[in-house]
């Protein structure tokens, strides 16, 4: 789309009110919102994340860091201190600063496979790539990066989700929904058995577990 918006939520009905766009907010079509309400962080086609500050129920442009390519998936950690863009078969690991919105600069973390999307371990520490061939697990420092501890052959969608007991992860294929057991051992997943049959088709969806 061309733009992104944001709506108010009454605290009593939960209801919606009528979006309002935010200025400046040009082709838009990943988003990821800081554990703290204060900070939004948008890719553009122009291959570079926006930041916008939340204050006083408006939406207001900060700062721009290229990350080199177009991005799969994005998302800020749990504790708010660390972004990942997902450039093809890089992982762009860059710090945040939930208080200021100052985006660090990107560090490279390679993988052979091009990534559809990540998820991180409830325990902030271990995190995983899907692509359509196979399912990578890996340890996140904020000072070394990520460092790869193993992959699981599958040939899915690419759309991973860890559900909120970190025993389990999620993926998709062309019909159905396949989940894999998440070793406390070394952190890799076993190969995905078939759990919802849906039936219909699932490659252009997304994939989120409770929490």
């Amino acid at each position: 789309g061309g733009m992104f918006s944001y709506h108010s939520i009454n605290a009593t009905t939960a209801a919606l009110s009528i979006f309002t766009p935010v200025t400046g907010a040009t082709t838009p079509n990943k988003i990821a919102v800081s554990p703290n309400g204060k900070y939004i962080l948008t890719y553009k086609s122009a291959n570079s994340i926006d930041v916008w500050k939340i204050e006083a129920g408006t939406v207001s442009f900060q700062s721009n860091t290229g990350v080199g390519g177009i991005v799969s998936d994005l998302f800020i950690t749990a504790d708010g201190a660390t972004a990942i863009a997902t450039v093809g078969p890089t992982i762009n690991v860059m710090s945040f600063d939930s208080t200021t919105g100052v985006l660090g600069t990107p560090v490279a973390v390679g993988n052979t496979q091009s990534i559809n999307s990540v998820a991180f371990h409830p325990d902030g520490i271990h995190f995983y790539a899907g692509s359509t061939a196979d399912i990578r697990a890996y340890k996140f420092d904020k000072v070394a990066g990520a460092t790869g501890l193993g992959t699981t052959t599958f040939a899915g969608n690419g759309r991973i989700a860890v559900d909120a007991s970190g025993k389990y992860l999620y993926t998709l294929t062309a019909m159905d929904v396949y989940r894999s057991t998440i070793s406390t051992v070394n952190w890799t997943v076993n190969t995905p058995t078939a759990v919802i049959p849906v039936g219909c088709s699932t490659t252009s969806f997304g994939l989120a577990a409770s929490h």
